[in-house]
């Protein structure tokens, strides 16, 4: 053997172990990265110009709440069970995959995804990227997706928040508005009825009191919010008899029906003290305004001990709730009464739920027996054996 073979046969079977050794460590890179892309949070899914499906994560199929695609073959929305955030269906070419293939950029492309897997909705943060003939020489999608759907809701319900206290912070200026005006001119006629003019100014004190309050309450809020909830005792008669008073100062300001309330005992509850007088705010104002054209609301507001909790009642004599809705208006964004002309984000019934649960409670909504709606929750008590003492005492007062 000539020293040439033997330099030749040296280098094929360097050649060979080399080729070998880059394919092991291809082989472990292979393992890393798939190690890797399996264990991220992020759904990740590669898509190529056919529709074909050629890289799936186990979170984007968890993300989407298992419907993966039909023999790795993306399908039509419905089959995902895609959604606009307004609860439209969305269309075929809105898919980020549809949409990067027709050259559009996707970038932080929020959806909601709701089927059999995901009854309650999922809202979904997509972004997706073309790559040039990297799969087989075709085009492909890259497409990456989070849940999104705590950032939302707290997002939604601060939105909803600063709603519902700059509507509630008009209620009581509309009063010192009317009222001020009302007294003046008691005042400017020539023989005028002080007790009147001192009526309308009581108003006006009481309206300036509540919108101190709720300045106060959001103040609190927005720097609590994200934080653990500050339980206090809280009386639940004076809160509702609070609501009540500005609604019924609201009503007579605006010349609308005045609501009528009925208030049992209710008892002392340990609750955060902004959370839960946003909680029966949002409720009774939801029973004053769905409320028919020209009839007085009446609302008849409710307590009783639960096992160490409080269980609150609301029941009005309202428009009630459709059919099969009970516990769905409870969702975000759902509204019972879209097409009625009652205007309303439907995310209020969401909140009440959050807040009631962040306390442990339960809240359920029912048909009204005497026509209207009921809402019951529970948040608990200041002290079982305490409470029932006070329980036993107010409701002396309601006999």
């Amino acid at each position: 053997m000539t020293v040439g073979m033997l330099l030749a046969g040296f280098s094929f079977g360097y050649a060979v172990a080399a080729y070998r050794a880059r394919r092991v460590a291809a082989d472990r890179d292979d393992t890393l990265m798939r190690a890797i892309v399996d264990a991220m949070a992020e759904g990740l899914a590669v898509v190529d110009s056919s529709g074909r499906v050629v890289l799936r994560n186990p979170a984007a199929a968890q993300l989407l709440g298992g419907q993966t695609s039909p023999g790795d073959q993306i399908t039509d929305s419905s089959h995902y069970g895609l959604f606009h955030l307004d609860g439209t269906p969305l269309p075929d070419e809105d898919q980020p995959y549809a949409r990067v293939m027709a050259g559009q950029a996707v970038e932080r492309m929020d959806m909601l995804v709701r089927n059999p897997g995901i009854p309650e909705g999922r809202v979904i943060s997509v972004t997706a990227t073309a790559v040039s003939r990297s799969i087989g020489g075709r085009d492909a999608a890259v497409i990456v997706f989070h849940d999104v759907t705590a950032e939302r809701r707290q997002r939604d319900e601060l939105s909803a928040f600063a709603g519902v206290v700059a509507h509630d912070l008009l209620n009581p200026l509309t009063t010192v508005e009317g009222w001020t005006d009302t007294a003046a001119d008691i005042l400017d006629d020539p023989e005028p009825r002080i007790d009147l003019a001192r009526d309308g100014l009581g108003r006006v004190t009481r309206a300036a009191g509540r919108m101190r309050g709720l300045i106060n309450d959001l103040l609190a809020y927005t720097t609590s919010r994200d934080g653990d909830i500050a339980p206090v005792p809280v009386n639940l008669t004076e809160l509702v008899g609070d609501i009540a008073a500005a609604r019924t100062d609201a009503a007579v300001a605006a010349g609308t029906p005045v609501p009528e309330f009925t208030v049992g005992p209710l008892g002392d509850v340990r609750a955060d003290r902004v959370l839960t007088r946003q909680l029966l705010d949002n409720l009774i104002g939801n029973a004053v305004k769905y409320t028919a054209p020209g009839v007085v609301p009446r609302l008849t507001v409710t307590g009783a001990l639960r096992d160490g909790s409080v269980e609150v009642t609301v029941a009005d004599n309202g428009i009630g709730i459709p059919a099969g809705q009970h516990a769905a208006i409870f969702g975000n964004f759902h509204r019972a009464h879209r097409d009625a002309g009652y205007t309303g984000t439907g995310l209020g019934l969401a909140i009440c739920k959050r807040i009631v649960e962040r306390h442990g409670g339960v809240i359920a909504a029912a048909d009204n027996p005497g026509g209207g709606s009921r809402f019951t929750f529970t948040l608990p008590g200041s002290g079982t054996g305490a409470e029932a003492d006070k329980f036993v005492a107010a409701a002396g007062m309601f006999t």
